[in-house]
Parts: structure tokens; C-alpha cells; sequence
């Protein structure tokens, strides 16, 4: 992409990436939260990058130059587990949360919900119990507690709704 479409474009935008910015930092451990680019203090300046991790991925968010006030942010998904530890399907479902929060969120300040929505998601799946198992007591096999796709769509996880039993 052009940079110049990740500059902000107003001194409105930039206050307000820098607000959002603010926000999250206030709600969120600084180990859980790296700024990458500090937000803009004023019309064409570099948008903001920042990082958050969500234990099974890093997410990066962008800001374009008119986000906050138009569109929503760039977000990249990075894993931090193996294919056999997160499926293929649960990385397409993972995708599919960010991006309707994301379509949900249009033209306002979307990245706490996007955040919360994926913590929600991986904290009401099969995965967060299988997760924590491995990465906490280990199982005296070795094996993860349950593996595959929950077979859940973003919906049903958050009606409570899924179709394996933990």
C-alpha cells in the first residue's frame, strides 16, 4: 500500500488514534500491549501500529489515515502455535471473528472490540482448556486435552453454544 494511506489525514484523526491508543493502554498489561508506531499528534504523521497478544496469536493493528472517522483498522493475525496445536479450521475461525467484529465496527474506534471478541473466542472454546493444560501442567501423556476444530461458529461460541463438550 501507499503510505501516504497510513498517515493521518486529519489533525480530528490523530487525536483520536491517539485517544484509542490511551484507551488500551489503560486496559491492558504493557506486556500484553507493544506500540510499534506511537499514534500521530497531528495531520500527516505516521498512524498508529500496535500489538496485542492474545496467548495463541499476536494481533497487529494498523490505523489507515482517515481511522477512526472512516474505516477500520489493518488487522494481521501471527501465530504462536503449530498447526497440530491450532488447526487450520480454528485459524479460519479466529480470521472470521476478527473480521466481523472488525465489519461491525465500521467508522468508529474498533480495536477493543475486536480484542475482547477474540479473547472471548479463545476463552469459550475447546482450545483455551487444551491450551492452558499444555502450556500449564502438561498432560502425563504429553497430549493436548482435545485438538481440532470445535466445530463451532463465531455465533455459537458467543451464544454459549458448541458442539463438543469440555
Amino acid at each position: 500500500k501507499d503510505m501516504s494511506s497510513f498517515m493521518a489525514e486529519s489533525d480530528e484523526v490523530a487525536i483520536v488514534q491517539a485517544e484509542e491508543i490511551m484507551v488500551l493502554e489503560s486496559i491492558y498489561e504493557a506486556d500484553k500491549l507493544k506500540i510499534v508506531v506511537p499514534p500521530p499528534q497531528e495531520k500527516g504523521q505516521p498512524c498508529a501500529i500496535f500489538e496485542v497478544d492474545v496467548d495463541v496469536a499476536t494481533l497487529r493493528f494498523m490505523f489507515p489515515a482517515e481511522y477512526p472517522v472512516i474505516g477500520s483498522p489493518v488487522v494481521e493475525i501471527s501465530y504462536k502455535l503449530s498447526f497440530l496445536e491450532f488447526t487450520i479450521a480454528q485459524r479460519r475461525t479466529l480470521k472470521t471473528v476478527v473480521d466481523q467484529e472488525r465489519d461491525e465496527n465500521l467508522n468508529q474506534p474498533a480495536c477493543f472490540a475486536i480484542i475482547q471478541a477474540v479473547l472471548d473466542w479463545i476463552e469459550n472454546s475447546c482450545l483455551c482448556a487444551a491450551i492452558k493444560k499444555d502450556f500449564d501442567e502438561k498432560d502425563k501423556d504429553g497430549d493436548l486435552t482435545c485438538s481440532g476444530d470445535t466445530g463451532s461458529s463465531p455465533e455459537d461460541v458467543e451464544n454459549g453454544e458448541s458442539s463438543l463438550d469440555i
